[in-house]
């Protein structure tokens, strides 16, 4: 069972075609021709990748299950030719049978490329995509809710450091944040809790990592990173790691799963 069966029954045919456009516009093609109601004339779209020009087959058969054979895609040469492209994308919800595989691959040469994006190859690639363009489709938004990792009797509160309010809480996870801040002796501090109570003690130019962002694995990853370069040279303050471990090992109870996509924009702020 692939973890996206659902997600992907949940997209409409036509939404099918859209969400093709949002994934190969991810990866990089530039959309020449977009996806539009009415006779399409053999594509569903239009893209260019380095290059080179491609015609767009999309076909949705994810609540039925089957594959999409040469029937479903017949005369695929011919409409690329139609259509003065390069090559062939197929992006489709379910698998290619091996009939139609071997055909595209008979007529692979000089002239004419093809690509198939099958609901696995699209699957190892939706990690990896912005959440925002995921939830357009169906797929949970995280900003609406948050994870709990641990069992209830097993997580441990993160109070801040100020007023001592569970800044992990949901109702709080949004207006938490942590950073690294310099002392009135030049040592470098490091500091989590309620905006309202510690946003006070940054200076324009302190790192800091606001909670909403820091529950996406791959900005806390860029978070630790941030942290190895700001701390080169530095005289630190001796709870400087005690108070860094702490939170970390606080987030790590709430972090979203990797399948719900990536945070959109930079984490970092200066």
């Amino acid at each position: 069972m692939n973890i996206y069966d659902d997600f992907f029954k949940g997209i409409s045919p036509e939404d099918w075609e859209f969400f093709a456009a949002d994934f190969l516009g991810a990866r990089g093609c530039a959309i020449e021709l977009p996806p539009a109601r009415g006779a399409d004339g053999g594509k569903d779209l239009i893209v260019s990748f380095r290059g080179k020009r491609y015609i767009v087959s999309c076909k949705h058969f994810a609540c039925s299950g089957r594959s999409v054979t040469e029937r479903d895609e017949a005369s695929f040469l011919e409409r690329t030719k139609q259509h003065k492209a390069d090559g062939f994308i197929g992006f489709y919800s379910t698998l290619v049978s091996q009939a139609l595989q071997d055909r595209l691959k008979g007529c692979e040469d000089n002239s004419f490329e093809y690509l198939i994006f099958d609901k696995n190859s699209i699957s190892d690639y939706l990690p990896n995509m912005s959440c925002f363009i995921l939830q357009k489709y169906g797929l949970p938004a995280p900003n609406n809710f948050y994870y709990m990792n641990v069992p209830p009797e097993q997580y441990q509160p993160l109070p801040c450091m100020c007023c001592g309010e569970d800044i992990l809480s949901d109702e709080m996870i949004n207006l938490s944040m942590a950073g690294i801040v310099r002392g009135d002796l030049g040592q470098l501090g490091y500091i989590f809790g309620c905006k309202n109570c510690i946003s006070k003690y940054f200076d324009h130019y302190d790192p800091w990592l606001d909670h909403l962002e820091a529950l996406y694995v791959e900005q806390l990853i860029g978070w630790d990173r941030c942290i190895q370069e700001c701390v080169k040279d530095e005289n630190l303050d001796e709870k400087f790691w005690e108070h860094y471990f702490i939170h970390r090992a606080a987030l790590v109870q709430r972090l979203y799963p990797s399948h719900l996509g990536v945070y959109p924009t930079a984490l970092i702020q200066w």
